[in-house]
């Protein structure tokens, strides 16, 4: 397993940093990848997210999307 989780879709990033920590953000050309600590248990998260399966509170979920946009247009190391 590798260390660590990596996604560019900010949706399932904002689900997950809702439970786990990000861990690092790095920007490509424009596009945030996010890094998560890699676990059985948030494999189990992503697995329902892609599957319709989580259910979240609306109210936390667009906080949690506020936070990681201003983490991704403040935030992150540029990647050369």
């Amino acid at each position: 397993m590798n260390d660590f989780y990596k996604t560019t879709d900010m949706a399932l990033a904002t689900v997950l940093s809702m439970n786990f920590p990000v861990r690092e953000l790095i920007n490509k050309n424009g596009r945030g990848t996010f890094m998560f600590d890699n676990s059985d248990e948030l494999i189990t998260f992503v697995d329902a997210f892609w599957n319709k399966q989580l259910t979240v509170e609306p109210t936390a979920l667009f906080e949690a999307l506020k936070l990681i946009k201003n983490r991704l247009y403040n935030d992150v190391k540029e990647e050369q």
